[in-house]
């Protein structure tokens, strides 16, 4: 199969599509989005909780650091499967869906409880152990939600009757050194749940979009470090994350907006990977009078890796109107980034 533009190729071409489908040649320019269904960490950790294992620290200071005031945090009872099992459900609920109508699963997690099997085999065994479709995770750290929207585009280019569920489950906090002050006033726990849907699917989406574009860059873990063993803790060069991010992410959006055809100063809401708030301010700062339209949500939430985008758009989602465009934008580990223009239809 040739290349794609963003240099990614397809997913899926191995797969067997469910026999009610047949494949279609023609690639269609469009995939349609659901609403979508978010599950949260139960526990709140506020800066004056935190910084109480911090002497020295205080609260306000990581406000005006990361503008991050609290974060959700994983309860006692819970993981990265019973988030996202649970995201799925509130989707399939508020949807009107069993998953007898969906046709693939794509996780994206950074934290998997195994590597094998896979988180979205997992979450497809608790929503029904005896559905038998395709089912794999994505690892693309923050970039995670666009990497799995743009598999699931491929998708619905060969099935567009096709539905695809697209889970990002994050906790990183199972991961984070407690004795690490930059990494642990970051992240937050938290899932997401969104359809992909063909364009011949008879479900009306909640958005449009065009293939993501999505690439990557080769690096040795300086940036971003995860090891696969113990004690397996996130380590992170802020400074140089810092300086990739901002440039990678304005270049990645304007070059989905060209794809698009539309001027990135014509988007009505601009929304990049909730990194933290110095990030995002400077983002605002770099795009000009377009800044005024990048959406935030980081205080509440924290880093949520490849969950920010979908959790701040169902936070964005009510206050959207017929014909508005949206400017997605991520940059993580790896380093990969990505980018994508959804619009509502009018």
């Amino acid at each position: 199969m040739e290349e794609s533009r963003a240099g990614v190729v397809p997913e899926y071409q191995s797969h067997a599509p469910h026999a009610r489908y047949r494949p279609q040649k023609a690639s269609p320019a469009l995939a349609g989005l659901s609403s979508i269904a978010t599950a949260l960490g139960s526990a709140e950790l506020t800066n004056e909780s935190l910084v109480e294992g911090f002497p020295g620290k205080n609260a306000q200071a990581i406000l005006q650091r990361t503008g991050i005031e609290s974060r959700r945090r994983l309860g006692a009872e819970e993981s990265v499967l019973t988030l996202g099992v649970a995201a799925a459900r509130k989707l399939l609920d508020q949807e009107g869906l069993t998953l007898a109508d969906v046709d693939a699963v794509i996780c994206c997690t950074t934290t998997p409880l195994t590597i094998m099997p896979s988180t979205a085999c997992l979450i497809l065994n608790a929503l029904d152990p005896n559905r038998e479709i395709p089912a794999h995770d994505i690892f693309a750290a923050c970039t995670g939600y666009l990497y799995a929207l743009a598999a699931a585009f491929d998708y619905t280019r060969t099935f567009p009757e096709a539905r695809v569920l697209v889970v990002t489950t994050e906790t990183i906090s199972r991961v984070i050194d407690p004795t690490d002050f930059g990494t642990a006033i970051l992240f937050g726990d938290a899932a997401s749940a969104t359809f992909v849907t063909g364009q011949e699917c008879r479900t009306p989406p909640r958005f449009w979009t065009r293939r993501p574009v999505v690439s990557a860059k080769g690096d040795t873990g300086q940036l971003l470090n995860l090891p696969a063993r113990d004690p397996g803790y996130l380590t992170m060069d802020g400074l140089l994350v810092y300086c990739e991010a901002i440039p990678r992410m304005i270049a990645m959006l304007q070059r989905a907006c060209d794809d698009a055809g539309i001027a990135l100063g014509d988007l009505s809401w601009i929304v990049p990977h909730q990194a933290n708030g110095r990030i995002v301010q400077d983002i605002r700062k770099k795009l000009g009078p377009a800044g005024n339209r990048v959406f935030c949500n980081i205080a509440r939430l924290g880093n949520t890796s490849s969950s920010s985008i979908p959790l701040a758009l169902a936070e964005l989602s009510g206050s959207l109107q017929p014909g508005d465009t949206l400017g997605l934008t991520a940059f993580g580990g790896g380093t990969t980034f990505g980018a994508a223009v959804l619009s509502v239809p009018s």
